[in-house]
């Protein structure tokens, strides 16, 4: 018998590249859901066929369509519409891939028009609005009442400890966040799930940024893109920084619900010794090295005219005292929670509220990129046809040609100059921070 006709006759296998093909999600994700997140990543390295389901495996649709069905599409077109933003345990099961089952979905917006034109998209998803004592009994008159603050603070001043609806509407602790403006609430009886669409003071993501008791919530989705602020410490450890000294109910409820999910608080003053690659870091922005980005697949959603540049938004950490000792040397005591802190920045020239970090040191960013608005507005104002720019390269084509209004899209380019030129080695924070020195 000729050996070469019966290796040709035999039938061969399937291999790991048919496996793990994009159009077998069965199959890939068996497969994942053995493998730690590292070894996942190593997997999608070997090569791009394999790359390719990495997409497939951090799609937001999937997380959305248990609370729209049809609609997925239309709420994130709204997200891109009107520059919303999903946080909460939705956008950590994004990252960390559990199982658990989720109840609600956490929309922020600082616009009162935005929250009425979505609300229309729940409606038609089977979601009903359920007001809360102090609103009316519609989204539009709550909107257009008088403010719902001083209501809800009357109510809270007088209200019968009896009453267990107030009671356990006030349990909520976002309520009383000064980042917070209201809260709407709507709930789809059927499914068993509700969205609380969150009305901020201020930029969405101060909300997230300043108003999260913990960073391993600290993640949260646009129409096009996602963020896990503290990605090591959130996803391979499982842990998370309080940043938070004084604890409400209602957070304290949530500390245990997150830990029996496996994700347990560690007390950053008992954590660890600094080391170069810690996000911990005096200085942070969002889409910065130490944060895990995803690009979402946006096929049938139209881009937004001005979208929000998020990626511009920078914060503050800080986790550590710093002293002078006897010595001359510089010595660190670490503090019990983490403070992040942030200023919310407004001029004629940027269209949406900026966060930025708010040391007003010589050299911060804070400082820097004001100077840089003051001078782009000035020179932008009192220009003519004759004059020349002092500065063409940080200030755009855009403004030279004169066709745009606001300047937020020209942010990145001054951040990517004072990060560059500015900034280098953190030097700013030298002597401040252990990882610097």
């Amino acid at each position: 018998m000729d050996s070469t006709k019966t290796t040709e006759g035999k039938k061969k296998g399937p291999t790991i590249l048919d496996v793990l093909n994009a159009n077998l999600k069965p199959c890939y994700d068996a497969i994942l859901d053995h493998l730690e997140t590292q070894d996942m990543f190593r997997l999608f390295a070997t090569c791009k066929t394999i790359h390719d389901i990495y997409y497939c495996v951090f799609n937001v649709d999937p997380h959305l369509r248990p609370f729209f069905d049809d609609h997925t599409l239309a709420f994130r077109q709204a997200m891109a519409d009107h520059n919303l933003i999903v946080g909460g345990s939705v956008a950590l099961k994004f990252f960390s891939r559990d199982k658990w089952p989720t109840k609600d979905l956490d929309v922020y917006t600082s616009s009162r028009s935005s929250l009425r034109e979505t609300s229309k998209i729940f409606t038609n998803a089977g979601f009903k609005f359920e007001p809360f004592p102090w609103q009316s009994r519609t989204v539009d008159s709550s909107l257009t009442s008088v403010d719902s603050a001083r209501v809800r603070a009357n109510m809270r001043a007088n209200m019968d400890a009896a009453d267990g609806r107030i009671q356990q509407a006030f349990s909520y602790g976002t309520y009383t966040a000064p980042q917070i403006r209201d809260v709407y609430r709507f709930n789809n009886e059927k499914k068993n799930l509700h969205i609380d669409m969150i009305l901020t003071n201020g930029p969405e993501l101060l909300a997230i940024i300043e108003g999260y008791y913990a960073t391993y919530i600290m993640n949260f989705f646009t129409y096009n893109r996602a963020y896990n602020l503290f990605p090591y410490h959130t996803i391979l450890q499982k842990e998370g920084f309080q940043t938070y000294s004084d604890l409400s109910e209602k957070r304290m409820n949530a500390m245990l619900k997150y830990l029996n999910r496996g994700y347990k608080i560690t007390n950053y003053g008992k954590f660890h010794e600094c080391k170069l690659q810690c996000p911990i870091r005096p200085h942070r922005r969002v889409g910065d090295t130490f944060t895990w980005t995803v690009d979402l697949g946006i096929d049938g959603i139209r881009f937004p005219k001005n979208p929000m540049q998020v990626e511009n938004c920078t914060f503050g950490v800080k986790g550590h005292r710093s002293y002078k000792m006897w010595n001359n040397r510089r010595g660190f005591s670490a503090i019990p929670c983490l403070r992040i802190n942030t200023h919310t920045l407004e001029h004629k020239k940027l269209e949406y509220p900026l966060l930025v970090d708010n040391r007003v040191s010589p050299g911060s960013w804070k400082n820097f990129l004001e100077t840089m608005l003051a001078k782009m507005f000035a020179q932008e104002e009192h220009m003519t046809e004759f004059e020349e720019l002092a500065d063409p390269y940080l200030q755009g084509e855009a403004i030279i040609n004169g066709r745009q209004q606001y300047f937020d899209k020209d942010v990145a380019a001054y951040y990517k100059f004072w990060y560059q030129y500015i900034m280098p080695r953190e030097t700013l924070w030298s002597g401040q921070y252990p990882m610097l020195q």
